[in-house]
């Protein structure tokens, strides 16, 4: 095994130091970026000409967990398509230069088969976030206001399931899909559970901060998808502005926020420029883009109002797990339609109209609103106008009168550093000394190719690597994998935690296992690493 390499004069992009395209050396040793190797022991790569960035990170994206595996099943061509097998799903974004992915969708009686499953994704580092967004035993919690009191259970369930972060995906709306009734005000109170949607939303993303959890609550709103929703969108965000920041320059994390920033009323139209106001003038606020791109794929929802109409005269799975989530799953097409066409020009226009690149991650929902191997893609379309204006719609929207192109710097920060930013990740998405050795290297000259111009040539390059290398590691050489680690596991960790007794009492009474069933033995995650908070 090599120990050491030398990565020579390359064009770097490294937002997290502030490096802009220089022509660098990168040494590394034992896993990690060093100042310097001993040339005549190190293997040396010359990437004369060539691009260097730091390891992909996807900060939201659904590749392990029995809601996948039950897509699957669904519909088994798509293992091949477009959900992947698992050691597709890793090799997948190896070629492209991913080396870190946050699977957003856990319910807490499935987090065993979700590690279970990441065993089996060769080359990525993992973390995953915990839905809560109807648990029953949070809801006393809830209804006295006691952040403090829910932060208790959260943290107890957060140890257990060795999962990251808090997601919270249309609140409280599968109650309500259970009762057949849809949510149309999230400040009225649901009669039976005596709580509204945006209760359950204050108090966790309360008991987020007082937690000092690594992520922000990560958070879906009510009505995705829904003709006039940037009104819920933005009253959520509006709600949860006093919350107080702990350690984190973020409080909110917004979920693939093109689906949550459509205006209109019987059909959809974009009021991205709302949603991107009021994040360029809210700091506490990030968003990941859930960029739709017009593909084939399987829907996996837990917000099932939405399958009623994209599922007429289609196989349907819909599954409610001990009453923590709704899971469905149909098969789905995108076009570029009307529909279609708005959503696709949402996305972007949201990403260009977002000051702060700091405050925008690049994502898909994959395999949902697009798949993981179209960010090439996208990347081209916010890199270049041009290649946006040849895209032909079928409805009017405001992007084509946005000049703004991404340069390759923001590119990385929206990629790399961003993620690792709001997972508080300071060995991710960066080439400091001393971080994770985790590098991509892409055969485009940024310094004689216009990435504005030559699109078609950057494209081709982000698809597949000349190099990616994991903890040191050269897993691919020219998009052959050489090499197949394991990733890491991350969890959030916190010594001493336990389960307030009456809650304990509620779990025994009401689930259907016994809820030692719910933890996760550290012993088998694939090589853990416990974030203390």
């Amino acid at each position: 095994m090599i120990e050491s390499l030398l990565i020579k004069n390359g064009f770097v992009f490294d937002p997290a130091n502030k490096i802009n395209g220089e022509r660098m050396d990168l040494a590394i040793k034992k896993g990690v970026i060093v100042e310097s190797v001993n040339e005549n022991e190190a293997k040396i790569i010359d990437v004369k000409g060539k691009m260097i960035l730091p390891g992909g990170i996807d900060i939201h994206t659904h590749i392990a967990s029995q809601h996948v595996n039950f897509a699957r099943m669904l519909f088994p061509p798509s293992s091949d398509e477009f959900l992947f097998t698992a050691p597709k799903v890793g090799l997948t974004y190896s070629r492209m230069g991913y080396t870190f992915a946050v699977e957003a969708a856990v319910s807490p009686t499935k987090a065993l088969h979700t590690h279970l499953e990441f065993l089996d994704i060769p080359s990525l580092d993992h973390a995953c976030l915990l839905l809560l967004d109807v648990y029953w035993y949070l809801l006393p919690a809830v209804r006295k206001k006691s952040a403090e009191e829910a932060a208790t259970i959260i943290s107890w369930l957060l140890e257990s399931t060795k999962t990251y972060g808090v997601k919270l995906l249309n609140p409280t709306g599968s109650e309500m899909w259970s009762l057949k009734k849809e949510i149309t005000n999230i400040e009225e109170p649901i009669k039976h559970l005596g709580v509204s949607p945006l209760d359950v939303i204050k108090i966790i993303a309360e008991a987020n901060e007082r937690l000092g959890l690594p992520h922000p609550v990560h958070i879906h709103p009510n009505n995705a998808g829904k003709p006039g929703n940037y009104k819920t969108t933005l009253k959520t965000l509006k709600a949860l502005e006093e919350i107080k920041p702990n350690k984190k320059k973020r409080t909110i994390h917004l979920a693939h926020a093109q689906l949550h920033s459509y205006g209109g009323n019987e059909s959809i139209e974009s009021q991205a420029e709302q949603i991107a106001e009021y994040i360029n003038s809210h700091p506490n606020v990030e968003a990941d883009i859930g960029q739709m791109v017009p593909h084939q794929t399987i829907s996996l929802y837990a917000d099932n109002q939405l399958l009623i109409p994209t599922s007429r005269g289609k196989k349907i799975f819909t599954d409610q797990v001990e009453l923590e989530a709704v899971f469905g799953a149909t098969p789905t097409e995108y076009k570029m339609d009307k529909t279609g066409s708005i959503m696709w020009a949402t996305g972007l226009e949201l990403a260009l109209k977002v000051k702060d690149p700091w405050q925008i991650q690049l994502s898909v929902d994959h395999p949902n609103l697009g798949l993981i191997t179209h960010y090439p893609q996208i990347i081209g379309w916010l890199l270049s106008k041009k290649a946006r204006d040849q895209v032909k719609l079928e409805a009017d929207t405001p992007l084509h009168s946005i000049n703004r192109e991404y340069t390759l710097y923001e590119i990385a920060i929206i990629t790399r550093a961003s993620p690792a930013q709001s997972l508080n990740l300071p060995n991710k998405g960066n080439l400091s000394v001393g971080s994770d050795a985790d590098i991509a290297i892409y055969d485009f000259n940024p310094q004689t190719q216009d990435p504005a111009q030559e699109t078609e040539a950057l494209i081709k390059a982000l698809s597949q690597t000349l190099y990616t290398i994991k903890n040191g590691i050269i897993i691919i050489k020219q998009g052959e994998p050489l090499q197949k680690p394991k990733g890491k596991t991350y969890w959030a960790h916190r010594d001493g935690i336990n389960l307030p007794e009456k809650v304990k009492i509620e779990m025994e009474r009401y689930y259907s296992l016994d809820i030692n069933s719910l933890k996760t033995p550290k012993e088998i995650l694939s090589n853990s690493q416990e974030i203390k908070y």
